[in-house]
């Protein structure tokens, strides 16, 4: 069985940072309520990311957990976990679909005022949750709270740990929480957010996006972000690295072509579906942005040999932009019709 405070003090936590029931905050209704949702797939981490969960000074209503089609021992684990967790732990299989796929089934079984995400290798701060709610208290307009997070090599890099086992991951100086400001930020340059194991975000705010978009593979957090902003609703920053985000062998994002494949799909839906709503500054900067997305993942099919898919990019730029195309490219791949 799992031994919670074992595990607590394997971890290095406090004793004194023992979960202690949610309360409501000032000014609101009854007491408030939190759902955890835990997307996993073949990952021997994922014990330590739900202990992290229960270890938090207020506990949640619910953590839940989909297995995304695991072809490992994760049933078995889960169940272990199951035997040895309050009842507010609930974890549930389904046929593989992709992290996104996983997140929409847990949004499904949500009963929480608010909804925290955790990926099933990382691990959160004792305090994480309560910081966070508190800065909700501060600001009632407030939709969506992120946190900073540090690089955690443990478990993975024995060698590199030891000169930087966590390494603090410092967003910003000066976060602008406009919304408009923040739709520029998350569009033209690199996204501010991170992590989606830093955000705990209204339900109420969640119910007004798109849920997670299953045709990506590993930039449905991004869209979500960018629906949040084009909706108006506000995003800030709480500036404590409160998430150890693990780095290893299975992180998705270590597969860079398919990583700038799925983004430049997701920015690509995003203005396709959004335009009309955009501000006009951003509007008049789409063509390019869509264009840039469409050849730097050209450039990495060239450099990978993969003439086909270069290709195909490089005649969707030339479509959004032409003056985005340079002239050696199209003779270099022998460009004509679509293939």
């Amino acid at each position: 069985m799992l031994n919670l405070e074992r595990m607590r003090r394997a971890r290095n936590i406090p004793h004194a940072f023992t979960s202690t029931p949610l309360a409501g905050q000032p000014g609101e209704r009854g007491a408030l309520s939190l759902s955890v949702v835990i997307p996993t797939y073949n990952c021997r981490f994922l014990e330590e990311a739900v202990t992290s969960a229960y270890a938090q000074t207020v506990t949640p209503g619910q953590v839940i957990v989909v297995n995304d089609g695991s072809t490992d021992d994760t049933e078995a684990r889960l169940r272990r976990l199951a035997s040895s967790l309050p009842a507010s732990f609930v974890w549930h299989t389904k046929p593989n679909g992709g992290v996104s796929s996983a997140r929409n089934v847990g949004l499904r079984q949500i009963t929480g005022d608010f909804v925290a995400f955790l990926d099933n290798d990382d691990v959160w701060h004792p305090r994480k949750l309560e910081r966070q709610l508190g800065h909700f208290a501060t600001d009632p307009e407030l939709a969506l709270s992120f946190t900073g997070y540090e690089y955690s090599y443990r478990g993975y890099d024995p060698a590199r740990r030891l000169v930087q086992d966590l390494l603090p991951v410092a967003h910003h100086d000066h976060w602008n929480p406009d919304p408009e400001v923040v739709l520029e930020e998350l569009l033209f340059r690199r996204c501010p957010v991170g992590s989606l194991s830093t955000v705990l975000i209204r339900r109420e705010a969640l119910a007004q996006v798109t849920p997670f978009d299953e045709r990506l593979t590993m930039s449905g957090d991004v869209r979500m972000y960018l629906e949040v902003a084009v909706r108006h609703l506000k995003m800030d920053y709480l500036p404590e690295a409160l998430v150890q985000y693990r780095r290893h062998e299975g992180n998705l994002t270590n597969d860079i072509a398919a990583a700038i494949e799925d983004a430049c799909q997701m920015y690509d839906g995003f203005l396709e579906e959004h335009m009309s709503e955009l501000p006009l500054h951003i509007r008049m900067r789409a063509a390019k942005l869509r264009s840039h997305w469409h050849l730097l993942t050209a450039i990495d099919a060239i450099q990978r040999g993969e003439k086909v898919r270069a290709r195909r990019h490089i005649l969707i730029a030339a479509r959004r932009r032409p003056l985005s195309i340079r002239p050696g490219w199209a003779r270099m791949l022998g460009i004509g019709a679509s293939p």
